[in-house]
């Protein structure tokens, strides 16, 4: 038990404590103020000053900071020592007592290698391999007799190694970049985020491909694999995966030129170049040269660059052979016997217009044995010409009349003869496939106008005397035998005006002139179904019928010599070259009807 001495020392000890620590203090304070009162000095020891008293201050606090420490550990200890207490036996028998022990060991072995050591040097007085035998029995009774130094250091420092090698595994795995690679078709084409990639720029391939055959579609299903990879940098986006997944698959598609022809397409070709130049001389061969003329395929012809199916591409012979084929040929009608245009045309479905189109000499191809085009070749690709053409027309002048009362009736005189004007005429023709089929007038321009015919006629009545018209005809019978040839109806006569239009209208026979009452004769033999005047200015005229739809016609007769139904044989008197009805000067105007369609006779008089 204490004593109150004892504690009165206690006390005194602490007190005294007390008042050094106090003197120190006030040591410390007291030099502190000096040292401040040397910031009125100079700048030179005013620096000084402070050093001084910031060399005092870190002292001063680094011997507080000490003590403090130093209190707070024993504190702590007192705290700690009921713990230490109870974890201390479970220390000792976890760590520890194995500690001891493999000090214990370690021991043994430090003896042990002495002793080692002193074995190897009497074996290497034996030579090398001396030593080696005795290192190996040393090895094998060190490892035997110490060898639960060698488990427990293993139990030990494996865990830790393992420790340290699969923490910088974990590491490097948890902050490592994992992608999916991509292969397609075989191939290994990169790194993607994810399926929606991939799927986004099969996509924009496919829509990428000209579709020209149904169903066509790129492999839609690839290969994932899981993969690492260094950055972010190695992704692909859906446009460069595009591009990849066209470069793998340009075994079934391939960049080429698509020919589509009013939007069919016709094929693909790698190089468009030939084809174009092909193209350029077909319309080069319908050309003529003509200003201004315009020539152009019928169908709308367009090139299409892109991605087409391989199985679609086409040589360049090929494509050209498809371009160069015909849709139809040409075919041609032999003439026969009684054959009309209007009956050609009927028979092939076309219009007489368009029979005259395709033969423009069609007039004298109408003789029995010559070929007719009644329908042209047509090209696969049909090429219209436009072009402007001028043509001087001649202006038909009008005929007039004057009446002089002092000639008879009959009596003609022209006064002013007529002249044709003359008109320039400016049309704007369309050929397809080298062939009119229209022809519109642009233009006219008048070069010479006209000068109109003007004729003197009689008025004075004729003293009443009898005529061939009404004089009495004699009927003779001739055979009416046709035979299928004509002979000229007017021996007297010579051509004075052919069959065709003119003046607006078309002049349907031959003009046959000759002096008056010149003997007509039957062309060829047959039956008389006309004979007498004719209303609409035809005068006096006679019709035969030779059978097989064939008539021949002769008018402006001054007198008719046969009756209707009589029958007359080739070369037969008929009646007498006049100028009866709408005539100028003494003519027959002579006619071929093949099934009621005028005819030009002129080859079939051999003219």
């Amino acid at each position: 038990m204490p004593t109150n001495a004892g504690n009165n020392s206690f006390e005194e000890c602490k007190s005294k404590k007390r008042l050094t620590i106090k003197r120190n203090v006030c040591k410390y304070r007291v030099k502190g103020e000096a040292i401040a009162s040397f910031a009125k000095l100079p700048a030179k020891r005013s620096a000084k000053a402070y050093v001084l008293v910031a060399a005092q201050a870190a002292k001063y606090a680094g011997t507080v900071t000490a003590k403090g420490l130093k209190a707070a550990g024993v504190v702590a200890g007192r705290a700690c020592k009921p713990i230490g207490k109870k974890l201390y036996p479970v220390a000792d028998y976890v760590v520890l007592q194995n500690a001891r022990k493999i000090r214990e060991e370690f021991k043994e072995v430090r003896s042990g290698f002495a002793v080692a050591v002193s074995g190897l040097r009497e074996a290497a007085r034996d030579g090398k391999l001396a030593v080696v035998k005795t290192f190996g029995l040393l090895a094998k009774k060190a490892v035997c007799r110490h060898r639960k130094i060698f488990t427990t250091a293993i139990n030990y420092t494996l865990p830790v190694v393992c420790a340290f090698l699969i923490i910088p595994m974990i590491t490097a795995w948890s902050s490592a970049t994992y992608a999916l690679s991509v292969t397609y078709d075989g191939q290994v084409l990169g790194y993607v985020a994810d399926e929606s990639v991939f799927n986004q720029a099969i996509g924009q391939a496919q829509a990428r491909i000209v579709d020209v055959e149904e169903g066509f579609a790129l492999n839609q299903f690839p290969n994932y694999t899981l993969a690492k990879v260094e950055t972010d940098e190695e992704f692909m986006d859906a446009d460069t995966l595009t591009e990849k997944i066209l470069e793998a698959s340009s075994d079934v598609v391939g960049s080429a030129s698509g020919l589509f022809v009013d939007g069919a397409f016709v094929g693909a070709v790698e190089d468009r170049g030939a084809v174009e130049t092909y193209l350029a001389s077909v319309l080069n061969s319908y050309a003529t040269g003509t200003e201004g003329e315009r020539v152009e395929f019928m169908k709308d012809i367009q090139f299409v660059d892109g991605l087409y199916p391989k199985d679609t591409v086409v040589s360049q012979d090929e494509m050209q052979t498809k371009l160069s084929s015909n849709v139809s040929e040409q075919q041609l009608y032999t003439v026969q016997t009684g054959d009309t245009p209007d009956g050609i045309a009927a028979q092939y479905g076309i219009s007489v217009e368009q029979l005259r189109l395709l033969n423009p000499n069609l007039d004298d191809l109408m003789y029995t044995g010559n070929q007719v085009l009644v329908a042209a070749q047509q090209p696969w690709l049909g090429v219209k010409l436009v072009r402007s053409e001028e043509e001087i027309r001649s202006i038909a002048y009008e005929e007039e009349t004057t009446e002089n009362s002092k000639q008879y009736k009959g009596y003609e005189k022209v006064v002013t003869a007529g002249e044709n004007g003359e008109e320039k005429v400016t049309y704007e023709v369309v050929y397809v496939n080298g062939i009119e089929t229209g022809r519109t007038v642009t233009s006219t321009e008048l070069l010479k106008a006209p000068v109109n015919e003007v004729t003197e006629i009689g008025t004075k009545q004729k003293p009443a005397a009898s005529t061939r018209s009404s004089a009495p005809v004699q009927v003779i019978q001739g055979n009416g035998i046709s035979t299928g040839t004509f002979v000229w109806p007017v021996a007297a006569g010579r051509l004075s005006s052919g069959f065709g239009y003119r003046w607006g209208s078309l002049h349907d026979g031959l003009d046959l002139a000759a002096p008056a009452n010149s003997q007509i004769v039957a062309a060829d033999g047959g039956t008389v179904i006309q004979a007498g005047w004719k209303a609409g200015g035809y005068g006096y005229c006679v019709f035969i019928d030779h059978g097989n739809g064939v008539v021949t016609k002769y008018y402006h007769m001054n007198a008719v010599a046969v009756a209707v139904g009589q029958q007359v044989s080739q070369g037969q008197l008929i009646g007498y070259v006049g100028n009866t009805g709408y005539s100028f000067g003494n003519h027959c105007h002579f006619t071929i009807t093949i099934n009621g369609t005028a005819v030009n006779p002129a080859p079939y008089l051999g003219i």
